[in-house]
């Protein structure tokens, strides 16, 4: 998840929305790893999270398109992103099995 914690409005809204809510937080445990790269403009970091946030930044290309959720698998082979997407933790699960598969009908209209 890459963010802008103190400045980024769709990073904020996607935090209270859905990442801070009992249903992603039970699922995401299941299923994902979870890893957060934060720019903020006014708290500063330590030296060597800001060093691993842009070395991130830079492999994923990111380029100031926050918030952007990536999703990779354990060699970090990018699967799939999308980003603020409203309705709470369960719409936001939907989209992500949209994100990864968008050709299985079973999982609906994309958005």
């Amino acid at each position: 998840f890459f963010l802008g914690s103190d400045w980024c409005l769709w990073c904020k809204r996607l935090e209270k929305e859905t990442f801070q809510l009992p249903g992603w937080k039970d699922h995401a445990s299941r299923h994902y790893v979870l890893m957060k790269c934060d720019f903020p403009r006014k708290l500063v970091l330590p030296e060597a999270v800001q060093k691993q946030n842009k070395d991130l930044h830079d492999r994923y290309q990111v380029d100031n398109r926050v918030p952007a959720v990536i999703i990779t698998d354990a060699a970090g082979k990018e699967l799939g992103r999308t980003g603020y997407f409203p309705g709470g933790p369960e719409m936001y699960i939907e989209e992500l099995k949209r994100t990864l598969d968008p050709n299985d009908p079973s999982k609906g209209p994309q958005k």
